[in-house]
């Protein structure tokens, strides 16, 4: 069905857009974008952000325990989640429709009123630090950390969201007043938008917010925190490749990533990276796919991804192999130069008429089967607001995305985006793994 799109703005500065649901479902798709990500983290603190995103569900004024706090949506069989990004905390629920107001309750109570009891604190930090250590042998993700360093060297974009680096042994949690600080300063309504995809009217749904403490004034001795204030608008262009490794002993893995820098991107070229996304590592007749395993059978797994930030954002190839395969296949190249040579390919040639109509039949299929749930239709709706530098911006309805954009998008425009972007000049490649090859051969692959 057709819908229409919404947007608002309470008195007290919390944006809300609202959609009716694609397949009309009486589902309740709610996603909350909270300006207090991790590049908002004091240097002291840093991890604040995703420390205060587990105490949201540790109990609140109105429900004590974190138990109660969470059967408010268990026992209506919700989905909710959160998780915490670069620029954003994001809280996710879906729900059948009667239970909407119960769960912006809940939600309400949670990012205004949560409780920071000093014993649910230190038993949470401790859960904190066993995620932070799990996390040290998810080498493709210190190999994807290691890139953004380097990506993004002198902005708080360069630090991952949370790193056991940040609590060092004996694991003594950071002070509860700063936490208590730092969650009172950015869980502020006008550093929050609401995305929302109901059947219900939007008059409904905004009186079902502001009835609820996302109604309530900001508060009276906190500064409105500035959009910009952590973030630069240009990032100093790249004039040769760097190279970034780190070895962990006892493997025979190499996870690699190649990564570089795209800028602030208008809506239309966000659009071509996605379908760049598809025909390099999208399917299994993307080029990563069909060449690295179809045809040489060197990787299990590789991917290419395009992630966006307010000001810039950047696109990323990930693959991982066993370490003696990464420079070279026996006499054949290995996966190193096989992905190097694909990208040159691109940048040189562009892609193939077969590739772009391949790529975008992909994408207008999986658009129609996104509306068996509504999540991507709220995910893509907030994301045309925080992504925005003016309010004066377009939003463009989901339900209109291939005729306004991928309608539009051509092997020219394509071109034109690949010819400034996949230079190899402008590339960063990470490495971490065991038994890898020497900075040296590295660079010099990057140099042939």
């Amino acid at each position: 069905m057709s819908s229409k799109l919404y947007t608002s703005t309470l008195n007290n500065g919390l944006k809300i857009i609202h959609e009716h649901p694609i397949n009309d479902m009486d589902i309740t798709t709610i996603h909350i974008y909270v300006s207090c990500g991790s590049i908002h983290d004091p240097p002291h603190i840093r991890g604040a952000a995703h420390l205060i995103e587990h105490m949201c569900f540790k109990g609140t004024s109105k429900y004590k325990t974190s138990a109660e706090l969470i059967s408010i949506f268990e026992s209506e069989g919700a989905y909710f989640n959160a998780f915490t990004e670069k620029e954003h905390t994001i809280y996710v629920v879906k729900v059948h429709k009667d239970a909407t107001t119960k769960a912006l309750e809940a939600l309400s109570q949670m990012l205004f009123h949560s409780n920071f009891k000093p014993s649910e604190y230190n038993k949470e930090y401790d859960v904190v630090v066993q995620e932070n250590i799990n996390a040290t042998t998810q080498y493709d993700w210190l190999a994807d950390d290691a890139a953004s360093a380097v990506l993004y060297k002198g902005l708080p974009y360069e630090y991952p969201v949370d790193d056991i680096a940040y609590h060092p042994k004996p694991y003594t949690p950071f002070p509860l007043t700063d936490i208590e600080q730092h969650y009172h300063q950015y869980y502020q309504p006008q550093n929050m938008l609401i995305s929302i995809v109901s059947v219900f009217s939007h008059k409904r749904i905004h009186d079902i917010i502001y009835s609820s403490q996302f109604g309530r004034p900001p508060s009276a001795n906190i500064s409105p925190i500035n959009r910009s204030t952590y973030v630069v608008e240009i990032i100093e262009p790249r004039m040769q490749p760097e190279v970034v490794m780190k070895s962990i002993p006892k493997i025979n893995v190499a996870n690699l990533v190649i990564a570089f820098s795209t800028g602030r991107n208008t809506l239309e070229e966000k659009h071509i990276f996605n379908l760049l996304t598809v025909i390099l590592g999208g399917t299994m007749n993307s080029r990563l796919f069909s060449i690295l395993r179809g045809e040489n059978g060197l990787t299990y797994s590789s991917s290419a991804e395009y992630s966006q930030y307010l000001y810039f954002g950047d696109f990323r190839i990930t693959a991982t192999t066993e370490s003696q395969f990464l420079i070279n296949n026996g006499n054949k190249p290995g996966v190193l130069k096989i992905i190097l040579s694909i990208l040159h390919d691109i940048w040189k040639n562009g892609i193939s008429p077969t590739e772009f109509r391949n790529a975008k039949k992909y994408i207008y299929g999986k658009h129609k089967l996104s509306a068996e749930s509504s999540t991507r239709q709220c995910v893509y709706n907030a994301e045309q607001i925080v992504y925005s530098t003016s309010d004066s911006d377009t939003i463009i309805p989901y339900n209109k995305l291939l005729h306004q954009i991928y309608d539009n998008i051509t092997m020219f425009k394509i071109k034109q985006l690949t010819d400034k972007y996949f230079n190899p000049n402008k590339f960063v490649v990470s490495i971490v793994g065991g038994n890898i090859p020497k900075k040296t051969i590295i660079q010099k692959c990057l140099n042939m």
